[in-house]
């Protein structure tokens, strides 16, 4: 074979190897990592290091006792890391640790569905911080902040998990101001001042959020003081009674209406005091008048409404009896639906419609 047959067989072999070479070269050509610039695609992120191995520990209590059982988590080197306790109505807490085993958390589940109840949150130095509580079907109830000066305020929800319900601020000393929510979760319904557990001044507003009476109970009386549209007192209800033990808020049925004052144009100054016989259907009694907040006259009255004394108080502090017949005499005009009570939708009582 001559030289020229030769190189006519390398050539076309060297192309070959040429072109393998550049293929390879482009090949090799990109990110270190290999992943291809023109697909777009990122390569795979770094997993996360596993989660650190933990041990439990099961601990039985007895019979006697109203936990089932108490389980431990800790990391192999003892470090505590959570704990829950069944108890045997089926209710259960689970408590999670900080590294240097202060409580920093504490889940409370309903009884047998295991649904969660609470979450209550702690600082480092133990104290609550924050709860969080749930109705059964998982909708948020309440939230409750615990403040620097031991107070707690607490804001409840209606059904719904989001609409107010009402706000109240519960101090250490046991007094509690809470703010009512009508529906909407907007407008005021009622103002609670509560001294203690059986001592409240409630007020009342209408659908408009427009002041329309105060009442203040306490263990044996209550007062009831209605106002006008412009926020003036018209008159004040004074009810003799007694608390029912089985309640905080309700009275029984035997109450009764003693007396009835009335106000002048500027709402304050006491204009006249009228006197209810107990039991005896609204029956008169006697009424009392003043000027400028200041007993003046007293009338007596019999069972039909004419009056049996009239005095008035003379300058120098005594009483002067009218001597003129009295069996025509009444008293002024006396409006008898300021006997009845004044109707009032009262979110104090805890009945389910009022948290629809």
């Amino acid at each position: 074979m001559n030289s020229i047959s030769k190189a006519n067989g390398f050539l076309p072999r060297l192309r070959l190897l040429v072109v393998l070479l550049a293929v390879l070269g482009l090949a090799g050509c990109g990110p270190e990592d290999g992943s291809d610039p023109s697909s777009g695609k990122q390569p795979p992120a770094q997993t996360e290091p596993a989660p650190p191995v933990t041990v439990d520990t099961v601990e039985f209590k007895p019979d006697t006792s109203d936990e089932f059982q108490r389980i431990h988590r800790h990391l192999p080197d003892g470090t505590k890391v959570s704990m829950r306790i069944d108890y045997r109505d089926g209710s259960s807490r689970e408590e999670f640790y900080r590294p240097d085993g202060t409580v920093k958390e504490m889940k409370e589940f309903h009884a047998v569905v295991d649904k969660l109840k609470s979450v209550t949150k702690f600082d480092a130095k133990g104290e609550p911080v924050s709860r969080e509580s749930y109705r059964i079907n998982g909708v948020l109830e309440s939230e409750t902040e615990f403040l620097q000066d031991s107070s707690k305020k607490v804001t409840t929800y209606r059904m719904d998990g989001k609409r107010l319900h009402s706000v109240s601020i519960e101090r250490e000393d046991g007094t509690t101001s809470t703010t009512y929510f009508r529906r909407d979760g907007k407008t005021l319904w009622a103002k609670a001042e509560w001294a203690n557990a059986r001592e409240v001044v409630v007020e009342y507003f209408d659908d408009k959020g427009v002041h329309v009476q105060t009442r203040e109970v306490d263990s044996n009386n209550r007062d009831i003081t209605v106002f006008d549209p412009t926020g003036k007192a018209l008159y004040k209800q004074h009810w003799d009674g007694y608390w029912n033990p089985t309640s905080t808020y309700y009275y029984y049925q035997s109450y009764q209406l003693e007396t009835v004052e009335e106000f002048e144009d500027d709402g304050v100054t006491l204009k006249r005091r009228i006197y209810l016989e107990r039991y005896s259907n609204n029956r008169v009694t006697k009424v009392e008048y003043f000027e400028d907040g200041n007993l003046v006259r007293e009338q007596e009255l019999n069972r039909n409404g004419s009056v049996s004394s009239d005095k008035t108080l003379k300058d120098d502090g005594t009483w002067e009896t009218n001597s003129n017949p009295l069996s025509d005499l009444k008293p002024d005009p006396i409006d008898s639906d300021r006997f009845d009570e004044p109707s009032y939708q009262d979110p104090l009582v805890n009945a389910p419609n009022n948290f629809l």
